[in-house]
């Protein structure tokens, strides 16, 4: 009976033990608001709690997206130059929009639909070059992570303002060695995936991001 009992012990440790492993996020989560109820005044309190959320929504809406490609066995490298060229959008559109004499709140509403519109749009050619050529997922949003990055400062005009404090030669220079150091990235992944994309071959060992 007694070594009975002991190994039901042992079990329930061991299970204990793997569950706290399994959800040590939540467990650490949890930990934290404690903590926080007793040594921080006003947490608890509802606009605090709206204020949490409010900060975090962003976060969590990429986060999203980003665990259903994950979840896949892909993985997206653009999604912060996508965030950032919606946001560069909706602002020039509110914007130039209002300029014109149009209303803020319609103004704000089409930019906002333009921004879902480059969303949609950025996501079809994403799953177009990785399904028709066999690219991985990893090439296709690193050339994408530069290609909306470039966007994005060019219609919130950045790169001028840029240009205009380096000067020409040094603002060839710069872009130059981007440009190069993006063709060096790419070309290396592509010789570790060993992967001849547009002859619509994938190799065995090509991993989890293939």
């Amino acid at each position: 009976m007694e070594n009975t009992a002991t190994r039901r012990f042992t079990l329930s440790r061991k299970r204990i033990g793997i569950f706290l492993l399994d959800h040590i996020i939540e467990v650490f989560l949890i930990i934290l608001v404690i903590g926080l109820t007793f040594g921080a005044h006003g947490f608890l309190t509802w606009s605090n709690w709206m204020n949490i959320f409010r900060s975090n929504s962003l976060k969590g809406v990429i986060a999203f997206g980003m665990t259903m490609a994950i979840i896949a066995g892909l993985i997206d490298l653009s999604i912060g130059s996508t965030v950032g060229l919606a946001g560069v959008i909706v602002a020039r559109a509110c914007r130039d929009l209002t300029a014109g004499g149009m209303d803020i709140n319609t103004a704000c509403i089409i930019g906002m639909a333009a921004a879902f519109g480059l969303a949609a749009v950025v996501g079809w050619l994403h799953g177009f070059f990785q399904h028709r050529t066999n690219m991985p997922s990893f090439i296709v949003t690193l050339v994408s992570l530069n290609a909306l990055f470039g966007l994005a400062g060019i219609l919130s005009g950045q790169n001028e303002q840029i240009q205009h404090r380096l000067g020409p030669a040094r603002w060839f220079l710069l872009t130059f060695a981007n440009r190069f150091v993006s063709a060096v990235g790419v070309h290396s992944a592509n010789c570790f995936v060993e992967q001849p994309y547009f002859l619509g071959r994938r190799p065995a060992h090509a991993g989890s991001f293939a």
